[in-house]
């Protein structure tokens, strides 16, 4: 894992991971949801800064326990996941970046 910290998550449902301060290439995107209080998440994006701006990686429907997205290599030091539908205030309980 290389070490993903969450910075953020704000009102329009999107979390910020930044990776250690420094651009490495990453394959997996790990998501999980709080599965608890069930499963809210219906479409979400995940996203990587690039260049200044940020660029679409990655598009999927729904968390669940857990999620693994595999993406193209890509290097990055930060990836945004945007969720994009959910049933309910969306509750993430990690998110982790290989």
């Amino acid at each position: 894992m290389l070490c993903a910290l969450l910075v953020n998550v704000d009102a329009d449902k999107i979390l910020l991971a930044q990776i250690k301060d420094e651009k490495k290439e990453i394959k997996y995107i790990f998501v999980q949801e709080f599965i608890k209080l069930g499963q809210r998440v219906r479409t979400f994006d995940v996203e990587i800064e690039k260049d200044g701006g940020w660029e679409k990686v990655a598009s999927s429907t729904t968390i669940g326990y857990k999620k693994i997205l595999p993406l193209s290599p890509v290097l990055t030091s930060k990836v945004r996941i945007k969720i994009t539908g959910a049933r309910a205030c969306p509750c993430i309980s990690n998110v982790e970046v290989y």
